[in-house]
């Protein structure tokens, strides 16, 4: 898969992300705020740094993408965790949770997005 292909499908899980949010905020009575899109950006831009990252090397290199996978996972759960600490500690107590659900939710849904399309990139390199 081309790096623009996999660009856009991480701006596409982004946007679904942000309405997905919106529309379970509106329908469970919270307040949207711009924090969510931060959250949201957050995990988009980082995503897609890391996985540009993970996929630099990939045909010369198949070990050191794995390696650089773990590494990647690591970074990115270490990371998370400590802003969502940081969120919870700035925000008003009343969006703490939802967002903090969003995070969490965020986190779970680049994840998956991003162990796919790194999958597929193993495997096509692996046919080549």
């Amino acid at each position: 898969m081309k790096g623009r292909e996999e660009l856009l499908i991480f701006v596409a899980t982004g946007i679904a992300c942000s309405a997905l949010t919106a529309v379970a905020l509106y329908a469970l009575g919270f307040p949207i705020s711009w924090h969510y899109g931060l959250v949201i950006l957050y995990f988009t831009g980082l995503t897609i740094i890391l996985h540009r990252w993970q996929t630099s090397r990939a045909a010369a290199d198949p070990k050191g993408m794995v390696r650089r996978f773990m590494g990647s996972l690591v970074l990115k759960m270490f990371m998370s965790v400590v802003l969502v600490a940081l969120i919870l500690l700035a925000t008003p107590s009343d969006l703490g949770v939802p967002l903090a659900l969003c995070f969490a939710t965020c986190y779970l849904v680049f994840l998956a997005v991003g162990s796919v399309l790194l999958s597929r990139t193993m495997r096509q390199g692996n046919h080549a």
